[in-house]
């Protein structure tokens, strides 16, 4: 599937003062440490949080103001600012950008922001700034709080509804396999939560209305375990938890709750729910942090494979430090970007000319050049891309 975030620019935002990212799907962020891409991340999953949440919330969250502006400035007065060019799922083409400023006060403000899509039914489009709003559709006319965003809103409306629900929909999953572990109150959920803790009743969701789908689970899941494994829900007094039956020669089994069971295992399970967690959210932005975390080198093909299977319905993101979840022969340059250190800021880059034309003829994989120390170096010339946050819409 091709990118519903097709770039993301950041601007004074955390260790990145301006930096504009394409994506392909998948796309693998690979970096040293301390590079940025925990904070790429985090710029997405704002993004997200702001559409549910309030923005005073999102922001606290996160240490205040003032731990979200670039370090290369005092606080006061300066600003970040995030865009992000959508397509898909019903959005044609479009984008969506805001500014927020910090004020003396340690409070801050909302000084610009816009949306613009064209689908179907035409091009509509908002603009605001500190006090002014203005749009193409007739009659719009919210009023304006420097605290709050718009977009959340009109989302509501059915001419920017698309763009709402498709950053609205972004999951940012980090693996928590103790709360996986947890029984939890039994109730409807379809869609895994990004901390994964509603595993047990996505996996109950699915044995009642897509039992093929867990009979696959089981099978994938059979692959990294030493004997064959099923894992069911286990249902008793409005509780559910995750439950595991090994299977051994003889026909011998035994049964296992997931206290018992390993991180690597729960990891591999988490992974398998958000790729077949039915029915699937709206297309959009899938993004997974380190998910080499807990898993032995032997069965990391395994965690590439499902993530590449969840690009075929979703856009799909990756931060990673292992070069063996990079080892997979389909992986290319596009699938890459590099970040790296320079100048006191995260930087994002494409693969070098050296790796690149090493990765198209074949010549070696992914990770083994990660390996090498040569996939995640600077380039020596780097093309700079444009990093406007803003349009003149009319």
């Amino acid at each position: 599937m091709k990118p519903v975030i097709r770039s993301l620019t950041l601007k004074g935002f955390r260790s990145f003062e301006s930096e504009r990212v394409e994506f392909f799907n998948p796309t693998f962020l690979v970096g040293r440490n301390a590079v940025g891409k925990s904070n790429l991340v985090d710029a997405l999953a704002f993004l997200q949080e702001a559409m549910g949440h309030p923005l005073d919330e999102v922001i606290r969250r996160r240490g205040g103001i003032s731990s979200l502006i670039h370090r290369s400035a005092p606080v006061s007065g300066q600003s970040f600012g995030l865009r992000v060019e959508l397509a898909g799922g019903g959005i044609q083409d479009g984008f969506y950008s805001i500014e927020i400023q910090a004020n003396e006060d340690h409070s801050f403000e909302v000084t610009h922001e816009q949306c613009k899509i064209t689908t179907r039914h035409g091009h509509h489009w908002f603009s605001r700034d500190h006090r002014n709003f203005s749009s193409n559709l007739e009659g719009l006319q919210p009023e304006l709080d420097p605290q709050f965003l718009l977009l959340p809103r009109l989302g509501l409306h059915s001419r920017f509804q698309l763009a709402f629900k498709l950053l609205y929909s972004m999951t940012v999953f980090k693996a928590r396999t103790d709360l996986m572990r947890r029984p939890q109150k039994a109730e409807r959920s379809e869609r895994l939560l990004a901390d994964w803790s509603n595993a047990a009743n996505v996996l109950r969701f699915l044995e009642e209305k897509f039992p093929d789908t867990v009979e696959r689970i089981s099978e994938i899941l059979s692959v990294v375990t030493p004997e064959p494994m099923r894992v069911r829900s286990h249902f008793q007094g409005g509780i559910v938890s995750l439950e595991f039956e090994q299977q051994h020669d003889g026909g011998a089994k035994d049964n296992f709750d997931a206290t018992e069971i390993s991180d690597g295992t729960l990891q591999v399970l988490g992974l398998l729910l958000a790729v077949f967690q039915r029915p699937l959210p709206v297309r959009t932005l899938m993004i997974f942090e380190e998910p080499e975390a807990f898993l032995y080198s032997g069965i990391l093909t395994v965690a590439t494979d499902l993530l590449n299977a969840a690009s075929d319905e979703n856009q799909v993101l990756v931060t990673t430090h292992s070069a063996d979840l990079l080892d997979a022969k389909w992986i290319t340059d596009r699938h890459i970007r590099i970040l790296f250190w320079e100048n006191s800021s995260s930087r994002v880059s494409e693969v070098g000319k050296a790796s690149r034309e090493t990765l198209r003829e074949g010549l070696m994989q992914a990770g083994e050049l990660l390996r090498s120390n040569v996939l995640d170096s600077p380039p020596v010339r780097r093309i700079e891309s444009d990093t406007h946050l803003f349009e003149a819409l009319a």
